[in-house]
């Protein structure tokens, strides 16, 4: 067997059918790979969905249930049944190109790599999801990653530490996992004909504030790799700028300017509030940006409009406490 796909999937059945359905397209030889789904615990009859889909499946297709630990231990689960020589991650809400196995393949001919990344774009657009990294910037995104099996055995797979099952929050095991190749020079190339598609990932402002919660493992990932946190975490081209950590900066300031605001209010010197409620809108824009991926922020929606406010403040609760867990306050600045 060349390869082996791993599918980690946590309740949901619906979208798991429709990436099986686009690995069963792939120009590469149905003979020449076999999908292992590993199911993290999931409560929505995933199983049932799995083995119907098996009865008319042309996959080669292991199916295996797990106790609940987060998609790092799912996708260590699955290469431990794997039979392949190269590992193809994805995740189980996205679909892959037709030729997405043929062209990441092609890659690992020469011998001489020991990854590939591909290139993951929104869901029916050629927009990629992390619209401003730069173009050469590893993500490690483990919806569209390869990797020689004895490689990930080498630098031990994905630390279980990245999720937390009493809040059931996971983050950055996959920026930690691509730290450890960088560390051991790991041979990484980055290919742009490698392409899966990740559907729209917020749609309110529910889900930003949920999304919010992960960067409790950011001082996690500084406290064991603190110089490519620093180098290479969430570093974004915007203009003629590059930026490293905009999303944290951004939360950081809002918090600033709110309280020079306030403080201005209390010592009564009110033509000191223009600059800060100028800069305050400036960064508002900037966070809703994130999740909106709009220039225009609605402020007509008073509703929304308040929450993003809070948002950074709850954005820094969750990052402080990460701080206290892993003792990391390093990673504040």
């Amino acid at each position: 067997m060349q390869v082996s796909v791993v599918v980690p999937t946590f309740n949901r059945k619906e979208k798991l059918l429709e990436c099986l359905s686009s690995l069963e397209r792939q120009t590469f030889s149905l003979q020449e790979f076999e999908v292992i789904v590993v199911d993290d615990g999931s409560t929505d009859e995933t199983g049932t969905s799995v083995q119907e889909y098996l009865t008319q499946a042309k996959l080669q297709l292991k199916f295996i249930q797990s106790e609940h630990a987060g998609p790092g231990v799912a996708r260590n689960v699955g290469v431990q049944h794997a039979s392949g020589d190269i590992i193809a991650f994805i995740e189980d809400d996205v679909t892959a190109d037709e030729h997405w196995l043929e062209h990441a393949l092609r890659e690992f001919q020469s011998g001489s790599i020991d990854c590939v990344e591909g290139i993951t774009l929104l869901q029916g657009s050629s927009e990629s999801v992390r619209v401003f990294d730069e173009p050469e910037h590893f993500s490690f995104i483990p919806c569209n990653l390869f990797v020689k099996k004895d490689v990930f055995a080498r630098l031990g797979g994905y630390d279980a530490h990245f999720f937390d099952k009493e809040t059931n929050l996971y983050f950055r095991e996959d920026a930690d996992f691509g730290f450890r190749m960088l560390e051991a020079e790991c041979r990484i190339l980055k290919v742009n004909d490698v392409v899966v598609q990740h559907p729209q990932q917020y749609f309110s402002v529910q889900d930003a504030f949920k999304h919010s919660r992960r960067f409790y493992f950011d001082p996690l990932l500084y406290a064991k790799h603190p110089h490519y946190f620093r180098k290479l975490l969430e570093v974004k081209e915007i203009a003629f700028l590059t930026i490293k950590r905009p999303f944290h900066y951004l939360c950081l300031f809002h918090i600033l300017f709110f309280l020079l605001i306030l403080l201005a209010v209390i010592i009564d010197n009110f033509s000191g509030i223009i600059a800060p409620v100028l800069l305050l809108f400036i960064f508002h824009t900037g966070i809703r940006f994130r999740y909106e991926r709009s220039y225009v922020p609605k402020l007509w929606n008073v509703v929304d409009t308040a929450k993003y406010f809070v948002l950074p403040f709850y954005y820094m609760y969750w990052f402080l406490l990460g701080c206290r867990k892993f003792k990391s306050w390093g990673s504040l600045l």
